[in-house]
């Protein structure tokens, strides 16, 4: 079962010490993008989030990255110590 997105998750991934009106309309859309990629799950948005600010890397670059990888990183669940 999925879970319902919301948009509210799209502000998490964005900078939290910058007031939400202070995103660009590219980058709130590209927050919404990602929201929506992981369904809204807090753990996922948080990931993205310490993902972007680690690689100071851009929303669009990770939103790209995690549909390229978003198979390979599913399958491997459960196979960690195999």
């Amino acid at each position: 079962m999925r879970a319902h997105y919301s948009c509210s998750a799209a502000p998490k991934i964005i900078d939290e010490q910058a007031p939400l009106n202070d995103a660009s309309p590219a980058n709130y859309a590209q927050a919404k993008h990602i929201a929506q990629e992981v369904d809204g799950f807090p753990l996922a948005l948080d990931q993205a989030g310490a993902y972007i600010e680690e690689t100071q890397g851009s929303l669009a670059k990770y939103l790209i990255l995690y549909r390229q990888r978003r198979a390979v990183l599913l399958s491997r669940r459960g196979h960690f110590f195999d």
